[in-house]
């Protein structure tokens, strides 16, 4: 019986373990965050600056994307997301995100090759325009693995 637990107690540390090490979280600077309005054909209809000092952090193991950013008004404001799936439009591949909320996204953007992201919300607005959130020019400044070759954010960097 303790070698039965013993066995199973070393089963879930090594699991839990290699886990941990298969985690990949990498971090991106950029210097603002915008929100646009886009109309029913797709045309944008306006584009204003949202926040400034934008910090992103995605976590690939438990597919968390998390925004931090100043906003207007000078205070600290934080987005986390989690992805629940993946999709495909004539557009290419997103991401599918909720927020502690419930609120569903369309995430989508090549943030490591060209340090661009949007953030479609799901909802559209009564006269079918769709808001978004759009971060570029965004440069990663960390990340815990230890060459490029490790990068493993292909669920954001494919979505083009």
């Amino acid at each position: 019986m303790k070698n039965y637990l013993l066995l199973i107690a070393l089963f879930l540390t090594f699991n839990y373990l290699h886990s941990q090490s298969n985690r990949y979280i990498a971090e991106y600077q950029s210097d603002g965050i915008y929100v646009g309005l886009l109309n029913n054909q797709g045309k944008e209809l306006k584009k204003v600056l949202f926040g400034k000092d934008v910090s992103i952090s995605f976590d690939d193991f438990y597919k968390e994307l998390e925004i931090k950013f100043q906003n207007t008004e000078g205070d600290i404001n934080a987005m986390k997301l989690f992805s629940i799936g993946e999709d495909e439009s004539e557009l290419g591949k997103y991401l599918i995100m909720k927020d502690v909320l419930e609120n569903t996204y369309h995430v989508r953007g090549d943030i490591e090759k060209q340090g661009t992201l949007v953030i479609f919300f799901n909802k559209s607005s009564e006269s079918g325009n769709k808001m978004y959130l759009t971060i570029q020019g965004a440069k990663r400044v960390y990340s815990n693995k230890m060459h490029e070759s490790d990068i493993a954010l292909s669920h954001i960097s494919r979505v083009n």
